[in-house]
């Protein structure tokens, strides 16, 4: 790798880390707070904080709320909780 590819790629990453959180990321995450089993603290912090989120820190949270989404659709519940061993 030559010196400058390393360091285009650091001044990219140092980029990632300020740039603030995008309408589709803020979409996303305000429609996952509503079907995902999370605490009450953490959707009003989430809320709060939402306009001064990161993009990185917005896609961790993102990842966490999908982790843990509760799908509207019966066959989608019921296909994770047979992935999940719960009938085994």
């Amino acid at each position: 790798m030559r010196m400058s590819e390393w360091i285009d790629d650091f001044l990219e990453d140092l980029k990632d880390v300020n740039e603030l959180a995008n309408l589709h990321q803020i979409g996303m995450i305000e429609s996952l707070l509503d079907i995902s089993p999370t605490t009450l603290e953490f959707k009003t912090q989430v809320l709060e904080d939402l306009n001064e989120l990161t993009v990185k820190e917005a896609s961790i949270i993102i990842s966490e709320l999908k982790e843990n989404e509760i799908s509207r659709d019966p066959k989608h519940q019921y296909k994770k909780m047979k992935d999940n061993g719960m009938f085994d």
